[in-house]
């Protein structure tokens, strides 16, 4: 069954007026207009949609007309919503928990601009969900959005990849927000000419879905105190997440999805808090030797984040805290540096970086071919965990591979620890560090001689690499034991 009501629309061009969000606005032609003559009249029809745009159940939807000033969101005469009572098209400022709609500009008035001045009576103006269908442009005072933000792309010719900018002084997601960006759709918090602007604050779990961009270029991330504690969850499901500016955002985990992303743009210095998931992140920086793209991964003591996807790009990759970090690969292609700042940082798999840095309060542990075309460089109290459980360099013993001639790698009076898992035999050569220069010690090896395990002892030799030998063999009797 259909409500039909008659009434104005500004029309544009023969197109057909198609609005997709909360409701579906089909307009029908009822008269025959011509120059000089009274516009056609349209007769809306509004019936539900697909749920991938989620209104708020029971709230009223209000659509941007631009019929008043064309600019600020207090003007009655730029909304149009349906009266419960008359089911007819009225204008009037929405009201708080409303659902908002901004359509493709071709069902505005001819020119009208698509800058939009949000000058409410409220000083975070709240809002159930608000969709946005062409690129607009919002400045003023801060919303908040407590069901969902949607970018989708404009069914106009002219809006094929619009972006939501948002200059408003603030921007606050409530618990459970969906941040909803359809491909080619880019999402936008503040500018990077005015990084300070917009201050966003999650007061709880959040999710971006869909295939476009939410791109994040604000200072000033704000959350509760407990997040600290416990991170809040922020959910990328697909597309790409940017952090576009030097953020320190230890109180949110982010979870990537399998067909998702988290980026670190050019020349952002980024610390969050865990990772999980098993999507990418990509840390989007330049071999420039000014660059300083960097990612920062904060685990918290007695906590054990894993992340089973890649991280690639160029740039730093750090792992800091008190906590574990897991992580399955990392490929730089032979640029950017791996650092164990503080923490464990555990490599299930393989590294291809210029540089290795192991901080004095940082381990790298795990098993691995982790190749590097600089420097690797130890820190006294750093420490390197190997394990030991074949022969086979990489696939069953940790094996670093350095291939600069001038730098190599530098010990520094670090640790070195190990776990064994197979039957060793005396006269195994496992070589654990391969490289053209070696430089400094393990600071544990005495004599020549280092305790891994449950004591067993191995020789290290420095000879082209570092390289351990088992003084004695485990017999069958003494593993089965």
């Amino acid at each position: 069954m259909h409500l039909q009501v008659n009434c104005e629309l500004p029309r544009r061009g023969t197109m057909i007026h198609e609005l997709r969000a909360a409701f579906l606005l089909r307009t029908r032609r009822t008269g025959t207009g011509a120059r000089g003559r009274a516009p056609r009249s349209w007769a809306p029809v509004i019936e539900p949609l697909e749920g991938r745009v989620t209104p708020a159940l029971g709230a009223t939807t209000y659509y941007w007309t631009a019929l008043g000033d064309q600019t600020t969101w207090n003007d009655p005469m730029n909304w149009q919503h349906v009266d419960p009572l008359t089911y007819a098209r009225v204008p009037g400022t929405p009201a708080p928990y409303s659902n908002i709609v901004f359509p493709a500009s071709t069902l505005l008035p001819r020119n009208a601009p698509t800058a939009i001045n949000i000058n409410t009576a409220y000083v975070n103006f709240p809002i159930a969900s608000l969709a946005i269908y062409d690129s607009y442009t919002f400045t003023g005072q801060s919303i908040a959005i407590t069901n969902q933000l949607d970018a989708a792309s404009s069914f106009s010719p002219t809006g094929a990849s619009p972006t939501a900018l948002f200059n408003v002084a603030g921007i606050t997601l409530g618990p459970g927000a969906t941040i909803a960006a359809a491909a080619n759709a880019t999402i936008q918090f503040a500018q990077p000419s005015n990084p300070a602007g917009l201050v966003l604050t999650l007061e709880g779990p959040v999710a971006k879905t869909g295939l476009g961009r939410l791109v994040i270029d604000t200072q000033t991330i704000q959350y509760p105190n407990s997040a600290s504690v416990s991170p809040l969850p922020f959910v990328i499901e697909g597309g790409t997440a940017e952090l576009g500016l030097g953020l320190s955002i230890t109180g949110v985990s982010f979870n990537i999805g399998p067909y998702a992303s988290l980026q670190v743009a050019d020349n952002a210095a980024v610390t969050i808090g865990p990772i999980a998931g098993s999507g990418t992140i990509q840390l989007l920086g330049t071999t420039a030797a000014t660059d300083t793209t960097a990612l920062s991964v904060f685990t918290s003591a007695a906590v054990t984040a894993s992340f089973a996807g890649s991280i690639i790009g160029d740039g730093q990759f750090a792992a800091t805290g008190f906590g574990v970090l897991q992580l399955a690969s990392i490929n730089f292609a032979g640029a950017g540096t791996v650092v164990a700042q503080g923490g464990v940082l555990q490599v299930d798999g393989p590294v291809s970086a210029e540089n290795l840095q192991i901080g004095p309060l940082g381990t790298l542990a795990r098993l691995g071919a982790w190749t590097f075309s600089g420097a690797v460089v130890f820190q006294q109290g750093g420490r390197l965990q190997v394990t030991l459980n074949g022969t086979t360099p990489g696939s069953q013993y940790t094996q670093i591979v350095d291939t600069n001639p001038a730098l190599g790698v530098n010990l520094g009076n670090a640790t070195l620890a190990g776990t064994i898992g197979y039957e060793y035999e005396q006269g195994d050569a496992l070589e654990i560090i391969t490289s053209p220069r070696v430089t400094g010690q393990f600071q544990n090896v005495t004599n020549g001689v280092v305790l891994l395990g449950s004591g067993v002892p191995f020789a290290v030799g420095l000879s082209g690499g570092v390289v351990l030998s088992p003084l004695s063999s485990l017999t069958t009797a003494t593993l089965a034991a």
